[in-house]
């Protein structure tokens, strides 16, 4: 292998041990957002940010998203630019402690010689600083660049670190909570849906009453503050009353039912109960009932 190939392959070594640098640096980075995300949505579990219905979620995994895409593109961005062959020669040249644009010029050389130069004394002088660089290994040649990423790359570890304890301390104050941010990130679509309301239960229902008599009509309606009962009584105007709840449950008494009243219950959220209707019967005419007999003078009786 001629000199020159060798440089280049030096080179290359040099330049694989960046990437690998900066994809590790950028690794622990995105990391350290993936984290931070999941402490925030810990955060606003607990809030109305984090209910049925809610697009939180989603927007956060989008984050996540645009953090690994911009990983990505900034990964491609310091392999295109900021180790091409021009910065890292620079690079490589101070660490050796070369003249600046030997290296660089000892490259061109050996990938492209121009017309009047000999082939002899373009490999001579790429063995020369070949001879320079080897006695560096491909870490010391990183110089200043080197020295720069794994400065980030410790300060990216030293914050995973603490955000991967604070996750742990959440995660054993409170792993319903924890499950349930794991579940709403996991599935944002599911959360996004709006909320099916509980449903409201209506006791007694239809009902036929003796007609004066007092009913009393009971709501179970879980998760709300209030409902509002509507009623119409035949040949009344509607009629309708806010009752707040306690524990979830709510009462209303008509007094001496005498005509047909329908009625429903009305939830702020939307909800609504069936439509009832309580019915007013008369009692019978006849209260009491005699009945003699009178026996045939054949029976003796």
């Amino acid at each position: 292998m001629s000199p020159s190939a060798r440089l280049d392959q030096k080179v290359s070594e040099v330049r694989s041990r960046l990437g690998k640098m900066a994809a590790g640096a950028i690794g622990v980075w995105f990391a350290v957002g993936v984290s931070s995300v999941l402490v925030i949505a810990w955060i606003l579990a607990e809030s109305n940010l984090w209910s049925q219905g809610s697009r939180v979620p989603a927007l956060l995994d989008v984050l996540v998203l645009i953090g690994f895409t911009s990983s990505w593109l900034g990964y491609y961005l310091i392999m295109r630019y900021l180790i091409a062959d021009k910065p890292l020669a620079v690079v490589m040249e101070r660490a050796a402690g070369l003249s600046s644009g030997v290296l660089r010029g000892s490259i061109e050389l050996g990938r492209e010689l121009p017309g009047g130069v000999s082939r002899l004394l373009a490999n001579e002088a790429a063995a020369r600083v070949l001879g320079r660089l080897g006695k560096f290994s491909s870490g010391g040649l990183t110089g200043e660049l080197g020295t720069h990423i794994r400065f980030w790359t410790r300060r990216g570890l030293n914050t995973l670190m603490a955000l991967t304890v604070l996750l742990v301390i959440l995660g054993v104050a409170d792993p319903s909570r924890s499950s349930r941010v794991l579940g709403s990130l996991s599935s944002p679509l599911k959360t996004m849906q709006d909320p099916v309301p509980a449903q409201i239960i209506v006791t007694p229902g239809s009902i036929e009453v003796l007609r004066g008599s007092d009913v009393q009509v009971t709501m179970h309606a879980p998760g709300r503050q209030s409902v509002t009962l509507g009623w119409q009584a035949a040949g009344d105007i509607p009629r309708s009353e806010v009752l707040g709840l306690l524990e979830d449950r709510a009462s209303y008494v008509f007094r001496g039912v005498g005509a047909t009243i329908d009625y429903q219950v009305h939830a702020e959220d939307g909800g609504e109960s069936e439509p009832y209707r309580i019915t007013p019967i008369d009692p019978l005419f006849i209260s009491e009932l005699v009945v003699g007999i009178t026996y045939p003078p054949h029976t003796g009786l």
